[in-house]
């Protein structure tokens, strides 16, 4: 997502709020009875932020891809317990090997009766593992060819042929009439959106109801509780009567930047396509979901953040080559840029700029630069600068915090997690909204905003003229935001529910 997308969230989400005070949105509902609004306002919100970012070679790439996995047939438990649904982008690797940082924690509770059934990432790849897999029960999901599934995307993507109907259309064209104009956008092309989304909504819960109803799970675990697979797996869930629990994956953010995704500022009973629970950080973000009228607030939990406890509790799991860079100086800063093509150039001069000034100021400090795992962008050559270790972008981000002595982003919200291991952080604010996110942790003490590199260069001279005040100040602060005890948290839950 951009700095311009960024910038744009406030004012999309007011959009949706008015449309939801002017329109009977819980009529929207498909024959079967679901009521479809909490799908739609997610599809509504990013439809502005979109960007055709693959190139046609990539997306030819992604479709064969699908096309070759749908080639075999998915294999999956009958009887397992609980299943946690996932993204290939969730996985890190940890002592070689890859780690699902939500799914994989949670067999330190539920034995080996969890199955990680994990989904391509955002383009249609799956990493290439080569067996290198921690879940001890893994299915790679996809639609096999000889699954109505397959078929039925296929004639709606082709042919436009519908496999559902609607109740409230009108409704529904009036609001896509109202959106056309305040987005500025091409009225037919934002209809079409809205239709497809709504096709692959209704294949999708089709396909998981028939693997829930063969494994009938006791519980089931979602890395994410919005978009079109992931609403329709909650609703899946709920007709089946599974429990199905939302693990917190990032930064949830209050007023005025609220996401569609837990804050709904109109109040309705509707609790259709989102999940039953959500598991929390900390009683920072189960009060902003608890007052925003979309999860039921009773069960909205602050249970913590198991991987990183983890991590903190164990030993050290890195590669060699980025211990022995660490060791070569006193103090290291791990970069962070998050994904994003049209802030790459920003980030390239601003970290070239960044290790010449610490060249020049002849300061004992190692750039240890961590891509995030959807860039496929090749970082390497910024080796050939001074002071600068490039790793492989699905290292585990957490593990290089513990050996780092700040961190330092552009809005990648690990800067929430830094603060965990008591490391404070450097924002670098390249401007349009780019730090909105994680706006809320900038309070000087631990969490700093550079602007340029000079700046950058006097806040890193601060800190380090008093590291031991500054660390502490960062680990107070992450008190603000996570609940520690995740894994007896978890347990107690789970205890309760069983």
């Amino acid at each position: 997502m951009t700095t311009e997308d960024k910038s744009t969230e406030i004012n999309v989400y007011k959009i949706i709020n008015e449309l939801e005070q002017k329109f009977p949105v819980d009529s929207i509902q498909l024959s079967d009875g679901t009521k479809i609004w909490n799908l739609l306002r997610i599809i509504l919100f990013y439809y502005p932020q979109q960007r055709n970012i693959e190139s046609f070679k990539s997306q030819i790439r992604s479709r064969l891809n699908l096309i070759a996995e749908s080639l075999t047939s998915l294999k999956y438990p009958q009887h397992n317990d609980y299943c946690g649904f996932s993204h290939s982008d969730c996985r890190r690797l940890r002592n070689g090997k890859y780690y699902d940082i939500y799914m994989d924690p949670l067999y330190d509770i539920l034995g080996d009766k969890l199955t990680v059934f994990e989904w391509p990432d955002e383009q249609g790849y799956r990493r290439k593992y080569h067996n290198n897999i921690y879940s001890k029960s893994y299915v790679k999901m996809h639609f096999p060819i000889f699954s109505k599934a397959f078929w039925n995307i296929l004639l709606y993507r082709v042919f436009r042929k519908k496999q559902y109907e609607i109740s409230g259309e009108d409704i529904l064209e009036k609001i896509i009439t109202s959106l056309s104009k305040k987005y500025k956008t091409d009225e037919k092309r934002l209809r079409k959106n809205v239709n497809e989304s709504i096709a692959v909504f209704v294949v999708v819960k089709k396909f998981l109801k028939k693997i829930l109803k063969k494994i009938r799970p006791k519980a089931v675990f979602i890395r994410c509780g919005y978009g079109r697979f992931h609403m329709a797996l909650s609703q899946a869930c709920r007709e089946l009567n599974i429990p199905s629990i939302e693990l917190q994956h990032g930064m949830i953010t209050d007023f005025p930047k609220y996401h569609p995704g837990y804050v709904k500022t109109n109040k309705s009973k509707t609790k259709d396509c989102v999940p039953e629970y959500l598991f929390t950080y900390g009683d920072y973000f189960t009060k902003i979901v608890k007052k925003g009228n979309l999860l039921d607030p009773e069960k909205v939990i602050t249970i913590g953040f198991l991987h990183l406890e983890d991590i903190k509790s164990k030993l050290l799991q890195i590669d060699e080559k980025t211990l022995q860079f660490q060791k070569k100086y006193s103090k290291t800063i791990l970069f962070t840029p998050e994904y994003s093509q049209h802030l790459a150039p920003l980030v390239e001069t601003f970290t070239k700029d960044l290790t010449k000034k610490i060249s020049e100021k002849k300061i004992d400090v190692g750039i240890v630069f961590k891509p995030h795992p959807l860039d496929k962008k090749d970082w390497s050559y910024l080796e050939k600068l001074q002071n600068i270790h490039v790793v492989d972008r699905h290292q585990d981000t957490y593990e290089l915090i513990k050996i780092s002595n700040v961190h330092s982003t552009i809005y990648s919200t690990c800067a929430l997690e830094a603060l965990a291991f008591n490391v404070p952080n450097i924002i670098v604010d390249l401007g349009a909204g780019s730090i909105a996110d994680i706006i809320d942790m900038m309070d000087n003490e631990a969490t700093f905003i550079a602007k340029d590199v000079n700046e950058y260069m006097e806040k890193l001279k601060m800190i380090f003229s008093n590291y031991k005040k500054y660390s502490e100040k960062a680990f107070e602060k992450s008190r603000e935001y996570f609940e520690y005890d995740a894994l007896s948290n978890i347990k107690n839950f789970m205890d309760r529910i069983r």
